[in-house]
């Protein structure tokens, strides 16, 4: 008895689990067959419609799905050579001129008379080092200089009168004197002669009589020079003495003067390397100065659009969504080995209302206009949807098989007007070469001249029927209406 109840129970739960299980298949089977009306073109939700064919049982249930064929835009397709397309070229905004400053001669710094951001001048001093040592240095040279000038001078001008008719006094009273010594002698050689006198004094006389006469022969020649005045040769050396002390003081005016750094050209003062008071060496960088008043652009441009373009010609630079016009000055003939550019430079004039947008360091861009020699299409990118393997595709119209059937072969590059009549669709594969806000030009296995569907292609099946409802010119998007 026992056995006998729970064995009904078991089956009474197998039939309920048998029951639920095809209520759930049933279920299912209603769900995907609404979803597969949906895909395949309803126009309207609702309008989908189950129709049974045949009466009774015993006619048997023969079961004929209708759809309504959806309605869609559609656009001809017209053939191009070439399409025009924007690129924009990135570059930055430099000055004209730029240069680091620095003492050419090392020495303590001065209080800089300049700050960081400051507009300077062209010629306006910006800093100074100690020259005080080369200044004492300048005041000795100028003692030095004025004593060989003045002893040049004297070599120049030769003797005074007085120094002259002195000499030809010494001369005169010399020569007085040796004539007296020679007469002395030959008295005193005739004496010897006769015994009177002996050689020792005769001796005596003739040495007196010899060191006279030499003294004549000097004095004759002093006045000689006197009377001839400065040689050449000494004013000459004297002259160079004087040049190279003139060249040395000329070269440490110079040093001062370089100890006092100028700015070269009006700018900006926009970095500082080194502090009051530091020893700075030969060469080292005190300011980086920029021109302001004079701006460049760099942009690198490909070489093709460098080939296009042309020095002089004006064109338009754009940044932060405000434009400035720019004429082409240079092109580097050059490829940048990095970036497969070539560097056009534009000089820049900006209003002085956009001084604050066109800095130096500020990202500039160029838009160019480049045409393309490509065959294709252009199609809205509504009529765009995903093909097969991941590419892009179009739905182009084919004939109606019903309709091809009753009448002659038309091509679809035929149809004049698609409107009142039902067709089915085709998919066909497009590559897109260039893509627009609103539009995509495209090539692939296109019929020239064909209708392809513009809006509501992403509801389609490839060979789906649809009825055109608008036809959308070329050139234009497809209204929202027609989705």
């Amino acid at each position: 008895m026992t056995v006998s109840i729970w064995g009904r129970l078991f089956v009474w739960v197998a039939v309920l689990a048998g029951s639920l299980l095809i209520v759930v298949i049933v279920a299912l089977i209603i769900q995907f067959g609404r979803r597969g009306s949906t895909e395949t073109g309803s126009a309207v939700p609702g309008q989908d419609e189950v129709a049974a064919v045949g009466a009774g049982p015993a006619a048997g249930l023969v079961g004929a799905v209708t759809y309504h064929p959806a309605e869609v835009a559609v656009q001809r397709l017209a053939a191009e050579t070439h399409y025009q397309q924007w690129l924009e070229f990135p570059g930055r905004v430099r000055p004209k001129r730029s240069t680091r400053l620095g003492f050419e001669l090392g020495g303590p710094l001065l209080e800089p008379r300049v700050e960081i951001g400051q507009a300077v001048a062209a010629g306006q001093v910006l800093a100074e080092v100690d020259t005080r040592l080369l200044r004492e240095q300048g005041r000795q040279l100028e003692f030095q200089v004025a004593r060989a000038a003045a002893m040049l001078a004297e070599l120049t001008a030769g003797p005074r009168a007085t120094t002259i008719r002195a000499a030809e006094a010494e001369v005169a009273a010399l020569a007085a004197e040796a004539e007296s010594a020679t007469n002395r002698r030959v008295r005193q050689a005739e004496l010897v002669r006769q015994g009177a006198v002996s050689e020792q004094e005769f001796d005596t006389v003739l040495t007196t009589e010899q060191a006279i006469l030499k003294r004549l022969i000097a004095a004759e020649q002093r006045l000689a020079e006197l009377q001839e005045g400065s040689r050449p040769e000494q004013i000459a050396a004297q002259q160079a003495l004087v040049s190279a002390l003139q060249s040395e003081q000329a070269s440490l005016k110079l040093q001062i003067e370089k100890g006092t750094l100028v700015a070269p050209f009006a700018g900006a003062v926009v970095k500082q390397y080194a502090a009051t008071g530091q020893v700075l060496g030969p060469g080292q960088a005190l300011f980086d100065l920029v021109e302001t008043a004079a701006l460049e652009a760099h942009i690198g441009v490909s070489p093709e659009v460098a080939a296009q373009m042309k020095l002089g010609q004006t064109y338009t630079l754009w940044a932060d969504q405000r434009s400035s016009t720019a004429g082409l000055e240079r092109i580097v003939p050059i490829v940048d080995p990095q970036t497969q550019t070539v560097t056009a430079i534009f000089g820049l004039q900006p209003g002085q209302d956009q001084l604050d947008v066109w800095m130096p360091g500020r990202l500039v861009r160029l838009h160019w206009r480049a045409e393309v020699a490509e065959a294709g299409y252009w199609v809205p990118n509504d009529a765009l949807v995903r093909g097969r393997r991941g590419l892009w595709a179009v739905y182009e119209l084919a004939e109606e098989p019903q309709v091809a059937s009753r009448t002659t072969d038309v091509g679809a590059a035929e149809i004049e007007e698609p409107l009142g009549r039902v067709w089915s669709i085709r998919q066909q594969q497009v590559e897109v070469l260039h893509a627009e806000q609103q539009r995509s030009y495209v090539r692939g296995t296109l019929t020239p001249q064909a209708w392809v569907v513009v809006a509501g292609g992403d509801r389609l099946l490839d060979g789906q029927r649809v009825a055109p409802t608008q036809v959308i010119p070329a050139g234009e998007a497809a209204a929202d209406g027609g989705r």
